[in-house]
């Protein structure tokens, strides 16, 4: 019994002396191992045959220039050059380290970095065409798996990721380059940093956060600090604390998320329910001229904040509102945004808009609008109310605040239908319009017209308007306007006396431009009317007029006129309390064979005109009537100037 007892100890003792030296010689191998990678022509002899390596599984030249292998699970890679298939050199990086967890990776296919390092590098890639592969596919297609009937599932963590001093150039030769603006088919990234932490990447979930993420883009981005969170799965994506930097920028994005519909095997964005909130951020346009060039000239901040949901067809603004310098441009709003894919609707209320002149003439001048003049001297812009629309429907209704009045206006369109309302109580219209004879005007009017302006209708007063230094008061107009010709009404009950209008004048627009003759059918009504303080007209000098007439006829001057006038009740005083009266009278024009003939009846048994001076002051009344108040005003509806009856027809 005592041998069997002496033999066991012997052969434990044995064992356990095999055990350790087992591990010694193993502790001793690997450290010998170690060693020997440390001294640099084993590392230069690894990295020959990790690069041959390389080679046999991508198919193109590899280059390293050494390889060290740390402690158990740590290796440092240096001077990696990677070609790709057609001989030009793709990619090179003066050094790539890494830290894995091997059991991980061998057991459970689980990667597991502790930290990685990328330092120096330089990645050349192109494509010939879109429809070319590019020139790093190869790569892509090399970390496939051979075994598609089997698939592997995806399963990384890295814990840091730390890139610096590397650069990126993508091109795609087929394209045009576009200097000083971002072309995605064209891309320079230079002094790229960054420190990336990946929790959890696998085939339905991400955890990642950007610590820190810089670049330098060569059409002039310049991204001086990039940061937020990212946790995704197949149903629901959320990006928290993002944080962008501009050399005179910073956005601030506290919450996005996007949900995604559950109805849909892939992820479809253009489904899915979006929420974005953005809080204490600012942009400097010239920081983003890579995007659009002309706004390099624009560098004030503009402030922004922003709460948005709904989907990409369909998004609920819950605030949006902008500011740019000192409060040059400023809009602030709520309402919806629809039908984005295809016919865009919006419906904003609390709208309040604000552009000043300044900011005006800029935008002008860097975008090369070519904005008319009149628009150029509105001054600072403000609107408040609420506008809603569609493709063929649009509303707004609000106060309009210039320098020059305010006006509320409520403007709604239906097709080609217009229905618009205009109420001002005051609006210098002579400062836009740089017009020495206009000065302001007070207006009530409702308009309904045709977008193509063949049929317009207008129904309103004119309380106050100046023209040619002489304020006009109670002006009122109800008349239609189709196929070119006007019917209506148009009045003026002025201190100076009071004019009515009733009836038709049609062929307007080819009177105006000299290719027809104007046609002619109104009766009109005059009290005690002084064309002379009106300055409307000094033909007839300081004299009052009452009467009732009739004209019609058509004709672009007095001398190929043809038709008739009839005037009744006529009564011209003078200042000095000398009047004429006529109670009835008629002049026919005509043009025949024999030439020219004009008839005069009256009813006087002493003809006016068997005196000269009283037939040339006739001649000048008819002459006033029919030159000065239809062919005049209408001829100069096209240099800018407003006689009496564009007035009554406003």
């Amino acid at each position: 019994m005592q041998q069997k007892n002496s033999s066991f100890a012997l052969a434990l003792k044995i064992l356990k002396t095999l055990i350790r030296w087992g591990v010694w010689t193993a502790i001793g191998l690997y450290l010998l191992i170690i060693i020997l990678l440390h001294l640099s022509s084993v590392q230069h002899f690894v990295g020959a045959q990790v690069a041959g390596a390389l080679e046999k599984k991508l198919g193109t030249k590899v280059k390293i220039e050494r390889v060290d292998l740390g402690f158990l699970n740590h290796f440092i890679v240096d001077g990696l050059v990677i070609n790709d298939q057609s001989g030009k050199q793709m990619a090179k990086a003066s050094r790539i380290a890494a830290k894995i967890d091997i059991l991980s990776l061998i057991n459970g296919g689980k990667v597991r970095i502790s930290s990685a390092q990328i330092f120096g590098l330089n990645a050349l890639l192109y494509q010939t065409s879109p429809t070319d592969k590019p020139n790093f596919q190869f790569i892509i297609d090399s970390l496939k798996s051979r075994n598609t009937t089997r698939h592997t599932p995806l399963d990384l963590n890295l814990q840091s990721l730390i890139i610096r001093h590397s650069n990126v150039r993508y091109d795609l030769l087929s394209a045009p380059n576009t200097p000083n603006k971002l072309n995605l088919n064209h891309l320079n990234v230079t002094e790229i940093s960054g420190h990336i932490d990946i929790d959890t990447l696998t085939d339905s979930r991400i955890c990642t956060q950007i610590h820190s993420l810089s670049f330098n883009e060569k059409q002039g981005l310049n991204v001086q600090n990039l940061r937020f969170k990212l946790k995704a799965n197949k149903q629901l994506a959320t990006i928290t604390q993002l944080f962008v930097q501009l050399p005179q920028s910073k956005i601030n994005v506290p919450f996005y998320s996007v949900r995604f519909n559950n109805r849909y095997k892939k992820l479809n964005f253009a489904t899915a329910y979006h929420q974005l909130r953005t809080e204490k951020s600012y942009i400097t346009p010239a920081d983003i001229a890579c995007l659009l060039p002309p706004l390099l000239t624009f560098d004030q901040k503009l402030y922004f904040n922003t709460n948005v949901s709904g989907t990409a067809n369909q998004l609920k603004l819950k605030t949006f509102a902008l500011n740019y310098g000192n409060n040059e441009a400023a809009i602030s709003c709520k309402g919806m945004l629809s039908q984005l894919a295809k016919q865009p609707a919006w419906k904003l209320n609390s709208l309040s808009v604000v552009l000043k002149s300044k900011l005006i003439q800029h935008i002008n001048s860097a975008f090369q609008l070519k904005l008319p003049a009149e628009v150029m001297r509105l001054g600072d812009v403000r609107f408040k109310g609420k506008t809603q629309g569609t493709r063929n429907y649009r509303h707004a209704k609000g106060t309009l605040l210039l320098a020059h009045g305010n006006a509320n206006i409520n403007f709604l369109q239906r097709g080609k239908t217009i229905n618009a309302e205009l109420y001002t109580p005051h609006f210098t219209l002579g400062n836009i319009l740089t017009s020495s004879q206009l000065g302001s005007i007070a207006a009530d009017i409702k308009v309904e017209a045709t977008s193509d302006l063949h049929h317009i209708k207008a129904k309103g007063v004119v309380p106050r308007f100046d023209y040619n230094g002489y304020t006009y008061r109670n002006i009122a107009v109800n008349g239609d306007y189709t196929n070119d010709t006007f019917n209506g009404k148009a009045s003026i009950n002025d201190l100076n006396g009071k004019l009515s209008i009733d009836g038709m004048v049609g062929n307007i627009r080819k009177f105006i431009e000299k290719k027809g003759l104007i046609r002619v059918n109104a009766r009109i009504n005059a009290e005690r009317l002084n064309l002379h303080n009106m300055h409307i007209t000094n033909a007839l000098g300081n004299r009052t007029l009452s009467f009732r007439t009739t004209l019609a006829g058509s004709g672009t001057t007095l001398n190929n006129l043809i038709g008739k006038l009839t005037l009744d009740n006529f009564v011209m005083q003078e200042a000095n309390n000398r009047s004429f009266k006529l109670n009835h009278l008629e002049l026919n024009a005509d043009n025949k064979l024999a030439g020219r003939s004009i008839k005069l009846l009256s009813d006087l048994e002493r003809s006016p005109f068997q005196d000269v001076s009283t037939m040339l002051l006739w001649c000048k009344v008819c002459k006033m009537w029919w030159a000065h108040i239809f062919l005049h005003s209408l001829k100069h509806l096209t240099d800018g100037t407003k006689p009496l009856l564009t007035m009554c027809s406003t």
